[in-house]
């Protein structure tokens, strides 16, 4: 290995069999001069002491190389992005992306020229942050190309790699994703060449695809620090006015601790708590129809004036009612309530009123006024067709 260790750990995610299997594979030289290498955030979460969600392998090998070695292996090998050479193999009940080393030909801060490289230094002189340039072998070595990655982590310093302004040049979703790192990983103060070049490119934001922009908005509110992020970002104008109120983000705080405390994380529901404009997220925002009625249905219940748990049980299901209690600040008590809850049924059925002379479009009307009647009673169990 033409890198020395800086560290040597005992890792569990190491010993998974399918993991060392196909670090086995993608180093076919079978000795220490490693062709593939475990990289960025695995390593990174596995020096801070955080779960390893994702595991990413870089590689000498050239694309087809990697798709021919699993395949001999008996592995499923995934075309996810070849062409800038990365293939997703299928191992066990994970999915590892395995991506050529790469140099920089050209960038114009959405999407980059790249060249295939073999030189470990050169490919992590082109990543965002050095604590995301760390390499590990399968026996737990850890290899530091820049010489800094190791020293930053245990400082918990997030820094650009080279030139901050140069980085975010090439990739301005980089400016999001520093106050990300910097609140998940780092202490103290934001690094001030960091933040003055996160300041003075933040006119750039524009120009990113709402696709990226969603993806790493949605992966920020996933985390129970959140609000931290965001309230950086309000701070210093990163997202736009109008969508979000960032005078609620003391209250979201609260939503959040309430959440983890009660064991109901819910990243939709969070997007719904700040949002001001519901129309506006959705054009920020690249969102699934699934995701857009969730989120038309957390709008509709998180601002009810009187929020009342059995109408919402009957209007929603069980976790919208839930995080509107949260969002209310219930108790232990009345969120127990809402998990053993059973949905009220409206009693009257078309039968009933098949029966009095309804039928078509008259039986269907009939239906939802007595149906708005019942809700308007309070949803009494003898209510009845009259």
């Amino acid at each position: 290995m033409d890198l020395p260790v800086r560290k040597s750990l005992t890792v569990d995610w190491l010993t998974d069999p399918e993991v060392s299997k196909i670090s086995g594979v993608l180093n076919p030289l079978n000795n220490d001069d490693f062709q593939t290498l475990f990289v960025g955030g695995c390593v990174r979460d596995t020096l801070t002491h955080r779960a390893v969600i994702d595991i990413d392998m870089a590689t000498k090998l050239r694309p087809e190389e990697v798709v021919s070695l699993a395949e001999k292996a008996g592995y499923k090998a995934i075309p996810t992005g070849i062409d800038h050479g990365t293939v997703t193999l299928v191992v066990g009940q994970k999915n590892i992306e395995v991506t050529t080393l790469r140099q920089d030909v050209e960038t114009d801060g959405r999407r980059a020229v790249t060249a295939f490289t073999t030189d470990w230094k050169v490919d992590a002189e082109r990543r965002d942050f050095t604590i995301n340039t760390l390499l590990m072998d399968v026996s737990g070595n850890v290899y530091d190309p820049l010489d800094r990655g190791v020293t930053d982590i245990e400082a918990r310093r997030v820094v650009f790699v080279g030139n901050a302004e140069t980085r975010i040049r090439e990739d301005v979703l980089r400016i999001i994703r520093f106050y990300r790192f910097h609140c998940a990983l780092g202490t103290g103060e934001p690094d001030a060449e960091a933040l003055d070049a996160c300041l003075n490119a933040r006119d750039l934001l524009p120009t990113l695809s709402k696709e990226r922009i969603t993806q790493e908005l949605l992966k920020i509110l996933s985390l129970d620090n959140s609000g931290d992020i965001l309230g950086y970002l309000f701070e210093n104008n990163i997202l736009p006015d109008g969508i979000f109120d960032r005078s609620r983000i003391e209250a979201y705080k609260s939503f959040i601790s309430r959440q983890v405390q009660y064991d109901a994380r819910d990243t939709l529901a969070r997007l719904a708590f700040l949002m001001s404009d519901m129309g506006g997220v959705c054009d920020y925002l690249v969102l699934s129809r699934a995701q857009m009625s969730s989120l038309g249905q957390y709008n509709w219940a998180f601002f009810q004036l009187n929020y009342d748990v059995r109408l919402f049980c009957y209007l929603f299901d069980k976790n919208i009612t839930l995080q509107s209690a949260l969002r209310c600040g219930s108790a232990g008590e009345e969120l127990d309530l809402i998990k053993e809850m059973k949905r009220p049924e409206f009693p009257v059925k078309a039968q009933d009123l098949i029966g009095q002379g309804f039928e078509g479009a008259a039986l269907g009307r009939r239906l939802k006024e007595l149906e708005s009647e019942w809700i308007k009673a309070g949803l009494p169990e003898d209510f009845k067709a009259t």
